[in-house]
């Protein structure tokens, strides 16, 4: 049985070749065959070695079919083979260990070159660094180093790469020297070391030897293909360098003989890419000098005449061009076969050359573009678009004889390709396409001004025009040469001959018509305009609309025309009236001219200018009357456009405000946008609307202090809407921060509203708001205050009296009045502190007459009993000295109070308070001279007793039907200074502020009469 198993491995390992030709079907099938043997073998059977060495081969190998297989079919993420890869290589690594050195050599080469397959990159160069640790084999060396080599290379790492490469150079048995010394020379030029490169790729063109990628050492045997590879990458390398001559012909000296001319084009190539196009045009010179083959010459002729196109050198291109035209003829398999793909490789070039460089000059094509255009239609003048595109050039450069050729050509070709055409879509096409280009040369004609010329291109086209599209447009044009020579006094009548002409076709007629009124829009004779619009309507009943148009529009610019240039007037020219009669005779003449217009058939459009125009004539004619209803009809235009929405409503808000019709004024202001006001003056505005209509204008005021929340008109925003709220603490207290910048005007608010409830609680309530310190409401308030605790502890101190039935009674009596004149004292202090006057005075004349009754009590108190006379002496003795200071005090203490009474200043300051208030604040102003008048000396108390019974002025209320007549008279001449002004005062005795202020600012915008109106004079004749 053992015998029979080493029999089956023997045969197993045998022929390997055979094997190697086997396909994948028998390969599969060995491997599964030697996979089961190896399995069953022991560890350490001698057998085991040889059969998993043959297993890792035939797996490298079938990976290397599937991975060829797949290429072939063009992968792009090529997967085939992996698998099988990294099953050699397992049984390579398994069986690596136990092999001899001789043997492991080619393993660890097999190896390393698997792991470079399946990416293994740093396994790879593992492997063949320890292949060269391990082995002295030359060839094996040779291979592992070069491995090394390629790896370093294709990782940009070449001065490794060369380290490898020289190594391989080293051994004399190598067969790969040709290829290593290739990639040397591949990486001296990758590392910069051009010459080194150059140097290289010499040496093996030179040496037949290294002409060859792979072969036996000692044996020489060019290989032909890796030959013309190394020559054409010399070519590369020498790109880099100046080339002479002598490069020129050391690459064609070293290049194969069938690759010479090819390395040589290569080099040009190369140059050209590299920008080096002085050098590239050398080479080329070289290329063309040593071919004799007419294709090869045009395609090089083309190619160097594209560079010297570019490089700026024309003169000599368009030489070199004509040159590659005139091979055309001679390349027999074009004149027989121009489908063949070199045919139209040649033609395609030739016709890019022109195109490219027409591309270049786009916007000023050159003469030169224009002569390679003429020479290249000498032989291809079959190409309709290219006799376009040369007619183009030609009218740039106003050669319009031969431009109006080309475009002529072009139609030809066109018309012999419509006669052609099957499909209805190519010939409508091709119809259009014609009709384009006879009108082209039209506008060639055109620019050449030459009558001539446009004659017989007119002709042209009335001959050959496969649409005759426009051949009434041709024919009219014939006639409107005044108008292109921008003679429009010539043009205008000569065109409405033609219009008015009995005979002839009708839209020629018409256009001739409308041309005739463009001439009299430019002339700006809009009379002329205007009379010619309606009899063109009458003659063209199909443009009636237009020409009627024509006719309103140039009433509208006659109008706008007087209006803005009034007529001379007969006054003075320096005077006011003068200029005031002047405008308004051009605002009349306007008028006039205006109520000619017919609006019959008139768009909407023409209707809103209409209106607009008559509503600005309107209002500065003052026909305030006709302005209302203007601005009624406007508005009833259902497809008003938004801005003429707005500004008929705008005026019909400033027409209700001169009527004062301010709940119309109101309601329209409400809608509009008013993009000239701020929003803060749109409220403001709509507040003044709604005090003068009698409406509630504080949601306005509201708003208007959401948005503006500073400055004068938000301060008074504020006080205005505490005074009239029914809740005005509320409302002070919300708008506090508005005012809290102007802490005058907030006491002021604060003491209006206090004065009409001057409550002590709502005072202590007040005063802890930090605005109010030092002013005068805080003076004010802290009076009241302290006139309340003064009246409870001036009445206690008053009502004491001394309780004498007993000296203990005696003495508790006389310790409690000391007790209330010492608190009474601390309030008398608190008033001083204070520097309240009155508040001083009352509580100074109380302490004055407390000490002094004080001390009168203590002098009548009486002796007590049983002490004899010189203890009642003692006893009277000590109670003058209690009773002095008393008296003393009294007196200092009057002394000052007659400062007080004394201080004129502050006496008139306390009048002056009366004076200049009123209402309740008045009333708290009397009160507190009240108080005092009772105590003042007589000069005062007159003054005082006076200011007490001051009266506030009773309003004067003017007869209501007066007021209303004044008010007519304004509506009926909203303009009139006179009647504005009486009505300004009837308003200010009805104490109409609102309507005060509004008027006064209407009066500040109107002339003021330098002497009253004749009596005949009737304002109101304007209104209509």
């Amino acid at each position: 049985m053992k015998s029979i198993f080493s029999l089956l491995i023997v045969l197993l390992l045998t022929s390997q070749a055979t094997w190697a030709n086997t396909d994948a079907d028998t390969k599969t099938l060995l491997i599964k065959k030697l996979t089961r043997v190896q399995l069953n073998l022991a560890p350490n059977d001698a057998s085991k070695i040889p059969i998993t060495l043959r297993l890792a081969d035939l797996h490298a190998e079938r990976g290397r079919i599937e991975a060829m297989a797949e290429l072939d079919k063009g992968c792009t993420v090529c997967e085939k083979g992996r698998e099988d890869r990294l099953k050699a290589i397992e049984y390579y690594e398994e069986v690596l260990p136990k092999l001899n050195v001789t043997k492991m050599g080619t393993v660890l080469a097999q190896l390393g070159h698997l792991y470079q397959l399946v990416g293994e990159k740093q396994k790879a160069l593992h492997t063949y660094k320890t292949l060269i640790a391990k082995t002295s084999n030359e060839a094996a060396l040779s291979e592992a180093h070069l491995s090394l080599g390629e790896i370093y290379f294709r990782q940009n790492n070449y001065e490794q790469a060369l380290t490898h490469y020289n190594a391989v150079m080293g051994f004399s048995g190598s067969k790969n020297k040709g290829l290593a010394a290739f990639r040397k020379a591949w990486a001296h030029f990758n590392l910069g070391q051009i010459d080194m490169g150059i140097e290289g790729l010499r040496k093996v063109l030179s040496s037949p030897a290294l002409l060859t990628r792979s072969g036996e050492a000692g044996v020489v045997n060019v290989d032909k293909q890796f030959q013309e590879e190394v020559s054409r990458d010399f070519a590369t390398f020498l790109s880099r360098k100046p080339v002479t001559m002598e490069t020129i012909n050391e690459l064609f000296r070293r290049s194969p003989e069938s690759t010479r001319q090819a390395n040589l084009a290569y080099l040009a190539k190369e140059l050209e890419r590299l920008g080096k196009k002085p050098s590239a045009i050398m080479v080329w010179r070289q290329v063309l000098e040593r071919e004799s083959v007419p294709k090869k010459r045009m395609e090089g002729l083309i190619l160097l005449s594209n560079m010297l196109r570019e490089t700026g050198q024309k003169d000599q291109s368009i030489k070199d061009y004509k040159m590659a035209l005139r091979l055309w003829p001679s390349i027999t398999e074009c004149k027989t076969n121009l489908e063949d793909p070199n045919c139209k490789e040649f033609k395609s070039r030739l016709r890019k050359y022109i195109l490219d460089w027409n591309r270049q000059e786009k916007k000023n094509p050159s003469e030169e573009l224009y002569s390679a255009y003429k020479e290249y239609l000498k032989f291809f003048g079959d190409q309709r678009d290219m006799n376009v595109w040369a007619a183009q050039v030609a009218r740039k450069h106003s050669k319009y004889d031969d431009s109006i050729a080309y475009y002529q050509a072009g139609a030809k070709l066109a018309r012999m390709e419509l006669e052609k055409a099957k499909e209805l879509k190519k010939q409508k096409e091709l119809r259009d396409l014609i009709e384009t280009l006879l009108l082209s040369q039209i506008e060639v004609a055109e620019l050449s001004k030459n009558k001539a010329l446009l004659v017989r291109v007119y002709d042209h086209y009335l001959e050959t025009s496969p649409n005759k599209k426009k051949v009434v447009e041709v024919r009219y044009q014939k006639a409107r040469l005044y108008y292109d020579e921008e003679d429009y006094q010539k043009a205008a009548p000569a065109l409405r001959e033609i219009a008015l002409l009995e005979s002839g076709p009708q839209n020629v007629k018409q256009q001739a018509a409308e041309l005739a009124l463009d001439a009299l829009v430019i002339l700006k004779d809009d009379t002329r305009l205007e009379n010619w619009a309606v009899e063109f309507a009458g003659r063209f009943p199909t443009k009636a609309g237009e020409f009627n148009k024509i006719a309103r529009t140039s009433i509208l610019n006659q109008a706008a025309q007087l209006a803005s240039q009034p007529k001379a007037s007969t006054a003075s020219a320096d005077t006011t009236t003068s200029a005031t009669s002047a405008t308004q005779a051009g605002d009349l003449a306007a008028w006039e001219t205006l109520q000619r217009m017919n609006l019959q058939g008139a768009s909407v459009d023409e209707r809103i200018a209409y209106l607009k125009n008559k509503l600005v004539l309107a209002e500065r004619l003052k026909k305030f009357g006709v302005a209302r209803r203007t601005v009624g009809e406007l508005l009833a235009i259902k497809t008003l456009k938004p801005e003429d929405k707005e500004y008929a409503l705008t005026r019909k808000a400033w027409l209700a405000e001169m009527v004062l019709d301010f709940d119309t004024a109101l309601t329209v202001t409400k809608a509009l946008k008013l993009k000239e006001m701020t929003p803060a003056a749109r409220q403001l505005r709509l507040a003044m609307f709604a005090d003068l209509s009698g409406k509630n204008a504080e949601p306005f005021l509201k708003t208007f202090l959401k948005i503006e929340k500073e400055g004068e008109k938000a301060l008074a925003t504020v006080t205005r809407l505490v005074q009239e709220s029914k809740t005005p603490e509320k409302t002070l207290k919300s708008y506090r921060k508005v005012l809290s910048k102007t802490p005058k005007l907030y006491s002021q608010m604060v003491l209006e509203i206090y004065a009409k409830d001057p409550q002590i609680k709502k005072a202590q309530v007040w005063l802890k708001d930090p605005l109010l310190k030092g002013t005068v409401t805080e003076v004010i308030m802290k009076r009241h205050i302290f006139g309340s605790r003064f009246e409870g502890q001036a009445k206690k101190l008053q009502a004491h009296k001394l309780d004498d039935r007993n000296q203990n009674r005696m003495a508790r009596s006389l310790k409690r009045r000391l007790q209330l004149i010492e608190k009474f004292e601390k309030l008398v202090g608190e008033a001083v502190a204070m520097g309240d006057w009155t508040s001083q005075i009352l509580a100074l004349n109380v302490l004055a007459d407390e000490s002094e009754r004080f001390y009168n009590e203590i002098l009548s108190l009486p002796i007590p009993e049983g002490l004899t006379p010189e203890q009642q002496q003692e006893y009277m003795g000590l109670l003058s000295q209690q009773a002095a200071p008393h008296q003393l005090k009294a007196n200092d203490v009057r002394a000052k109070l007659n400062e007080f009474w004394t201080n004129t200043a502050a006496i008139d300051q306390k009048i002056k308070d009366v004076e200049e208030s009123s209402g309740d604040i008045r009333a708290l102003a009397q009160g507190d001279l009240e108080r005092v008048v009772g105590l003042a000396p007589e000069e005062v108390k007159t003054r005082f007793q006076a200011a007490i019974d001051m009266k506030e002025p009773i309003k004067q209320t003017p007869d209501l039907k007066l007021l209303e007549t004044a008010r007519q008279n304004v509506r009926e001449n909203p303009e009139s200074y006179s009647h504005i002004n009486s009505l300004v005062e009837l308003e200010k005795q009805m104490g109409n502020g609102a309507m005060v202020s509004y008027l006064e600012a209407r009066l500040s915008k109107l002339d003021k009469p330098r002497e009253p109106a004749s009596p005949d004079q009737t304002e109101g004749s304007s209104n209509e």
